[in-house]
C-alpha cells in the first residue's frame, strides 16, 4: 500500500508540471504548434474550427497559423482551399513537401497574409492560384527544387520584400514566376541564384520595382505578354531582362550590369508605344531608335536596340550590346566589336571586316539575304549563328577555339558557307533543322570535335572541297537525305573520316585516311552512290556499310587499312563495281547477313587474309573480278551462305600454300555460269578436269576457263540455275571419271587381247 500511495503522489505531481508547461506556453502565446507530425490541409472555414487556431476568421480577428514546424514528405506542408474567412501564415517552417511548401488555391479576395514564414527544399515554396488580392511579404523560400513563389490565375496579388534564393533544380526554375495574373505588384524582392530571377509569363498592369536580381544565370528578369506593366529601379546582374510583348509598358531607371535588354517581339510597330528612360547598362545609356533613317552612332552606349530603321552603318569600336530588328541596308565594317550583336529580321545586311571578341554569339536570325565575310573570331568567343533565313553568305571568316559550334545554322535555305577556318571548337560548322540547299565549300574545319555536320532534316546540301583533319571525334558527319559529300579530305580524325547515314544521296572523290575507326561509315542508307573515293590506312575498316540498300559503291581505291577494306553488314541490293582492294590486314571485302548484292569487274589484291568472305550471305553474285596474290583464299564461303553464283573471275596466286583458291563450306554456291558453260580462271589449274574448290560443300567448277578475257563473258544471269546442286556436282564428276576410267581399262584389255 505505502508502494502505490507513492506512485500516485509521483502521477499528480507529472500531471500539474505538465499542466504549468502548457499553461505558460499558451500565456506566451496564443497559439503555437511545434514539430508538427502531418501536413495541415484545410478544404472548408469549419477546419479552422477543427485544428484550433486562434481567431474568427474576421478582417479584424483573423485566424491565426504560426510557429509550425513542419519537416516531412507530404505533398503539402500547409494547403488551404476553397475558404471565406480571413487567415494569416507566419513565422512557420516548412521543408521536405515534395509538391508544395504553402499552397493556396480558390480563396475569397482579400482573406489570406503570407508573411514572414520559411519554405525551403520542397517542390515549390509557396504556390498560389485562383486566388486574389493575396499579401506575400517577408517571406524566405530559398532552395526549393521548383520555383520559391509561383503566382497562376490570381490578381491584385502584393509580393513584397521576399528572399528567393537558389531555386535551381531545373531550366526552368525561378525565383518568383507570375503567370495569367493581372495587377500585380513584386516590390524589393531578392531574387539570386536561381536559373531564373523573376518570370512574369502573362498578365497586365503589373509593377516590378526595386527588386535585386543576381547570378541568375539563365535570365534575371523575363517578361512575357504584359500590356501597361511598369519596370522601375530593378537592379540585374549577370543575365538579361527579356520582354516579348509589353506595349505601352514603361522600363525607367534600371541598372543592368554584365548583362543587356534582350527583345523578342510578337509585333515590332507597337514598339513607339514603349517608354524607355533613364536605364544603364555596364554604367552606360541604354537607347532605343525607332523609325529613324541614316543613323550615326557617336557616343559611348551601354546598349543600343534599332527597330525598323534603314540605312545603319557603323564603323569602328563597338563595345557595347547593339541589337537590330525589322531593319533594313544594315553595313557593319571594320569594327572591333567586344559586346554581342544580334540582328533580328532584318534584311540587306553586310558584316565585314570586324573581329570579335565577345562571349556572346554573332546572332543573325529571321534574316535574309546577308553577307558575314572577313571576319575574325578570337579564342574565347562563342562563334557564329545564324537562323530563319534565305540567301545568307557566310565567307572568308576565322572561328578559333569558339565555345560550342564555330558556325551554328539552323533552318536555312539556298545559302552559302565557303572558304571560313574553323579550328579549336566543339564543332566547325553545325547545320541543323529542315536546313536545305546549302553549299558547304572550301572550308578548313580541322582540331574541333566534329569537323562539319549535318543534322536530322537537313537536305539537299552539298558538302565539297573541304579539309576537315585532326577532329576528336568524326571529319564529316551527315544525317539527312539526298545530300552530296564530294573531294572532302578527312584524315587523322580519331573516329570516322565521314559517317554518312542519309539516303538518295552521293559520296564522292573523297580522301579518307588514318582515321582511328573507318575512313567511310554509312548506316541506313537507300540508293545513295559512292564513288571514287580513295580510302587508305584507317585503323579499321576502309569503308563500313550496314543495314543500307540499293546502293551502289564504285571506282574507288581501298588499301592499306588496319582491317577489311570495305565490310558489308546487313545490307541488301549492294552493287560493288569496279573497285580496287589491296594491301588491307584482313580481307578486301567481307559481307556479313547480305543479300542479292552484285560485285564485278573489282580489283582485289595483296590482302593479308582473303579477297572476299561470304558470312550469312546469299543469292549473291560475283563476276569479271580479279582476285590475285591474297594470303588465303581468293573467295572464302562460310556454311551459312547459300545461292550465290561465281563465275568468270581471275583468282590468280591466291592460298599458295594450300591446294585451292576458293573455300565453300555453303550449300548450293555455284561456281560456274550454267547457260554458257563457263567457270573461272583459276592460275593453277592443270587444264583437265574441273577445279576442286576447298571445304565441306565439295563443289567443283565444273567449266574453268583458260584464259581470262572478259569481252567473251555473256550476260550475267540474274538467277540462280535450279539444275543442279553443288552435292550432286561432285557425285556427277566422281561418275564421269570413274566411266573414263573403266573406259581406258577396257580398252588397254582389247588390245592385249589383239597382240
Amino acid at each position: 500500500m505505502k508502494f502505490r500511495a507513492k506512485s500516485n503522489n509521483k502521477k499528480y505531481l507529472k500531471s500539474i508540471i505538465i499542466f504549468l508547461l502548457v499553461f505558460s506556453v499558451l500565456r506566451s502565446s496564443d497559439f503555437v504548434v511545434a514539430d508538427l507530425s502531418t501536413s495541415i490541409v484545410i478544404n472548408s472555414d469549419d477546419d479552422f474550427v477543427t485544428y484550433g487556431f486562434p481567431g474568427n476568421g474576421t478582417q479584424t480577428n483573423p485566424y491565426i497559423m504560426e510557429n509550425i514546424i513542419i519537416n516531412e514528405s507530404a505533398d503539402y506542408g500547409i494547403y488551404v482551399k476553397s475558404t471565406t474567412m480571413h487567415f494569416i501564415i507566419r513565422n512557420c517552417s516548412i521543408s521536405g513537401c515534395p509538391s508544395v511548401g504553402i499552397l493556396i488555391e480558390s480563396t475569397a479576395s482579400g482573406t489570406v497574409i503570407l508573411e514572414n514564414n520559411t519554405c525551403y527544399e520542397n517542390g515549390y515554396g509557396i504556390f498560389v492560384s485562383g486566388s486574389n488580392s493575396i499579401n506575400i511579404r517577408g517571406n524566405n523560400c530559398s532552395y526549393n527544387g521548383d520555383s520559391g513563389i509561383r503566382i497562376d490565375y490570381s490578381s491584385n496579388i502584393i509580393v513584397e520584400q521576399n528572399l528567393c534564393d537558389g531555386n535551381r533544380d531545373s531550366f526552368y526554375n525561378a525565383g518568383i514566376r507570375i503567370g495569367m495574373s493581372a495587377y500585380a505588384k513584386v516590390l524589393h524582392n531578392n531574387c539570386s541564384g536561381n536559373d531564373r530571377g523573376i518570370e512574369i509569363l502573362s498578365g497586365d498592369s503589373l509593377i516590378l520595382k526595386h527588386n535585386n536580381l543576381e547570378s541568375n544565370p539563365i535570365i534575371a528578369l523575363y517578361i512575357g505578354t504584359c500590356p501597361y506593366s511598369t519596370v522601375s529601379n530593378n537592379y540585374l546582374k549577370g543575365a538579361s531582362l527579356s520582354f516579348v510583348d509589353s506595349p505601352y509598358s514603361e522600363y525607367v531607371n534600371n541598372t543592368l550590369v554584365s548583362s543587356k535588354f534582350v527583345f523578342s517581339p510578337m509585333n515590332v510597330n507597337l514598339m513607339g508605344t514603349y517608354t524607355f528612360a533613364n536605364n544603364t547598362v555596364n554604367s552606360k545609356p541604354f537607347v532605343v531608335y525607332h523609325k529613324q533613317d541614316n543613323i550615326t552612332l557617336d557616343q559611348e552606349y551601354g546598349q543600343v536596340m534599332i527597330f525598323t530603321c534603314t540605312n545603319i552603318f557603323l564603323e569602328g569600336i563597338i563595345d557595347y550590346y547593339l541589337d537590330f530588328s525589322k531593319s533594313d541596308t544594315i553595313t557593319i565594317a571594320n569594327c572591333s566589336i567586344s559586346e554581342g550583336l544580334t540582328i533580328y529580321t532584318s534584311k540587306n545586311c553586310l558584316i565585314s571586316n570586324c573581329e570579335f571578341t565577345s562571349k556572346k554569339k554573332l546572332r543573325v536570325e529571321y534574316t535574309d539575304d546577308c553577307i558575314i565575310e572577313n571576319c575574325y573570331f578570337k579564342p574565347g568567343t562563342n562563334g557564329l549563328l545564324v537562323g530563319m533565313g534565305d540567301r545568307i553568305k557566310i565567307r572568308n571568316n576565322v572561328f578559333n577555339s569558339t565555345s560550342g559550334a564555330a558556325i551554328y545554322v539552323e533552318t536555312l535555305k539556298q545559302s552559302y558557307i565557303d572558304n571560313n577556318i574553323c579550328i579549336n571548337s566543339a564543332t566547325g560548322i553545325f547545320v541543323r533543322a529542315i536546313s536545305s540547299r546549302l553549299k558547304i565549300r572550301n572550308n578548313i574545319c580541322s582540331n574541333n570535335s566534329i569537323g562539319i555536320r549535318l543534322s536530322y532534316n537537313a537536305e539537299y546540301c552539298t558538302i565539297f572541297d573541304n579539309t576537315c583533319n585532326f577532329n576528336s571525334e568524326t571529319g564529316i558527319y551527315v544525317w539527312g537525305d539526298n545530300n552530296i559529300v564530294e573531294n572532302n579530305t578527312c584524315k587523322w580524325n580519331t573516329d570516322h573520316g565521314i559517317y554518312y547515314d542519309s539516303k538518295d544521296g552521293k559520296i564522292q572523290g573523297n580522301k579518307l585516311s588514318y582515321n582511328s575507326k573507318n575512313g567511310l561509315t554509312i548506316i541506313s542508307s537507300r540508293q545513295t552512290s559512292i564513288l571514287g573515293n580513295i580510302i587508305r590506312n584507317n585503323l579499321i575498316n576502309g569503308a563500313y556499310i550496314r543495314s543500307s540498300y540499293a546502293c551502289t559503291f564504285s571506282y574507288n581505291i581501298i588499301s592499306n587499312n588496319n582491317n577489311n577494306g570495305l565490310m558489308l553488314k546487313n545490307s541488301d541490293r549492294i552493287s560493288i563495281i569496279e573497285n580496287e582492294m589491296n594491301n588491307n590486314l584482313v580481307d578486301g571485302i567481307y559481307l556479313n547477313d547480305s543479300y542479292d548484292c552484285t560485285f564485278s569487274n573489282n580489283i582485289i589484291s595483296n590482302n593479308s587474309e582473303n579477297g572476299i568472305v561470304l558470312k550469312n550471305t546469299n543469292s549473291s553474285l560475283f563476276t569479271r573480278n580479279l582476285l590475285e596474290e591474297n594470303n588465303q583464299f581468293g573467295i572464302a564461303i562460310d556454311a551459312n551462305s547459300r545461292k550465290n553464283i561465281i563465275f568468270f573471275n581471275n583468282f590468280t596466286n591466291n592460298n599458295l600454300q594450300g591446294n585451292s583458291q576458293a573455300q565453300d563450306n555453303g550449300t548450293q554456291n555455284f561456281w560456274y555460269d550454267s547457260s554458257t558453260k563457263k567457270g573461272n580462271y583459276w592460275s593453277d589449274w592443270i587444264g583437265e578436269r574441273g577445279y576442286f574448290i576447298a571445304g565441306s560443300a565439295k563443289s567443283f567448277d565444273l567449266y574453268p576457263v583458260l584464259d581470262f578475257a572478259p569481252e567473251d563473258a555473256t550476260e550475267v544471269p540474274t538467277e540462280v540455275p535450279t539444275d543442279v546442286s553443288s552435292a550432286p556436282i561432285a557425285l556427277y564428276y566422281l561418275l564421269l571419271f570413274s566411266i573414263i576410267f573403266v573406259i581406258n581399262r577396257f580398252r588397254r584389255k582389247n588390245r592385249c587381247f589383239c597382240s
